[in-house]
């Protein structure tokens, strides 16, 4: 893993998972211990666009629907749009 994903990594307290070559995708998740949440950080050869687009995504695993349902309804009020992912796992 690059050394900036660690310290991303270690701002949350505990790497739970991580996974190497998955379609072409490497990354790693982090969870703080008090939340009930957590990230997912990739990396592949795409030259990065340095923009908001498919491929440069926060993806949310929300385990309550109740609670998914209302950050979709908090995003949208602010104009986040909605955007499919070119990763096939997210």
């Amino acid at each position: 893993m690059p050394s900036v994903f660690l310290l991303g990594c270690a701002w949350f307290e505990n790497l739970i998972g991580e996974f190497k070559e998955h379609d072409q995708y490497n990354g790693f998740f982090c969870q703080s211990e008090s939340k009930d949440w957590h990230l997912e950080f990739t990396s592949s050869d795409q030259k990065a666009k340095h923009q908001f687009d498919e491929d440069d995504l926060l993806v949310f695993y929300i385990e309550k629907k109740n609670r998914l349902f209302e950050m979709l309804r908090n995003l949208r009020s602010k104009g986040s749009p909605a955007v499919k992912a070119i990763n096939p796992w997210w």
